[in-house]
């Protein structure tokens, strides 16, 4: 297989936080965690939902970062 290696995991220190962007191009739900046992357990890990553009014309500049994406998911799961 002729596949390229993508990094998708980020070392963090306490209390610091990490802005990446995120280029889409896989449709299907995906898992976000925390790597760390005790942060999983206590409910640090989310899915979300990528879907396929409706139009292939569609614009391709818009690449949300994965704060944003974060931030999102953290309102949505403070307001349920």
């Amino acid at each position: 297989l002729d596949r390229v290696h993508r990094g998708d995991v980020y070392d963090l220190f306490p209390g610091t936080f990490q802005t990446v962007e995120m280029v889409v191009g896989n449709p299907g739900t995906w898992l976000l965690h925390c790597h760390v046992d005790d942060h999983m357990h206590a409910g640090m890990e989310t899915t979300y939902t990528i879907i396929e553009r409706s139009s292939k014309g569609a614009g391709t500049g818009n690449k949300p970062s994965l704060k944003a994406l974060m931030l999102s998911l953290l309102a949505a799961k403070l307001h349920r």
